[in-house]
């Protein structure tokens, strides 16, 4: 990372401009940042894919007091960069720097243990949303255990309609012998319309 003088100012009216294969990238930044659009005399950040760069998740981010330059050779490297300036921008302004970032490690995995206590849905958006801006990109969902069995499977009801659900749940330390009285449970299903895993309450589906 190189630091220079300056900063760019993060207005309403600030313009993002992306070329072929950025767009995606483009609006999650819009996104973040809360623009509306501006015109063409507005201060402006442009994303693009380039030809050469720092390998397929790095980026290179050229942050100037009148423009940002976000480049990367694939989408994944762009979505990177586009976190890095969302945990720059908790100001009104950027800091003017270069910065040429390239992940050491092609995995970078978080476990999330939901068999022991189902998390809604919203809780694993937002969850994802975080590893994101940590740029992790691996999520390891435990989803069966003596606690519960989370997933749907084809042929199966019973797994999530009995398996899914328990009378109460302990309280403390394991081998307490407490009990909050209070059933648990759910299970999530696989919607291969929306290309991800899409929790629902089994009774729901």
């Amino acid at each position: 990372m190189e630091r220079r003088p300056g900063t760019f100012p993060l207005r309403p009216n600030l313009r993002i401009s992306c070329g072929p294969g950025a767009e995606r990238a483009g609006d999650l930044l819009a996104g973040y940042l809360g623009l509306r659009g501006g015109n063409g005399f507005a201060p402006s950040i442009w994303l693009e894919l380039a030809s050469r760069g720092p390998g397929p998740e790095g980026y290179q981010l050229d942050i100037r007091p009148h423009q940002v330059l976000l480049s990367a050779t694939a989408e994944a490297g762009l979505l990177n960069g586009v976190q890095t300036l969302r945990s720059l921008a908790s100001q009104e302004n950027l800091p003017c720097l270069r910065i040429r970032d390239v992940p050491r490690l092609p995995w970078r995995g978080v476990l999330l243990d939901v068999a022991r206590h189902h998390m809604p849905l919203e809780f694993l958006h937002q969850f994802v949303d975080v590893m994101a801006l940590h740029k992790l990109n691996v999520l390891h969902l435990h989803l069966t255990d003596d606690q519960g069995w989370r997933i749907e499977i084809d042929g199966w009801p019973r797994l999530v309609d009995v398996g899914a659900w328990r009378p109460e749940s302990m309280v403390g330390p394991a081998g307490s012998s407490r009990f909050d009285g209070v059933p648990h449970g759910g299970g999530y299903t696989p919607r291969p319309s929306c290309g991800s895993w899409c929790g629902a309450p089994p009774t729901a589906v």
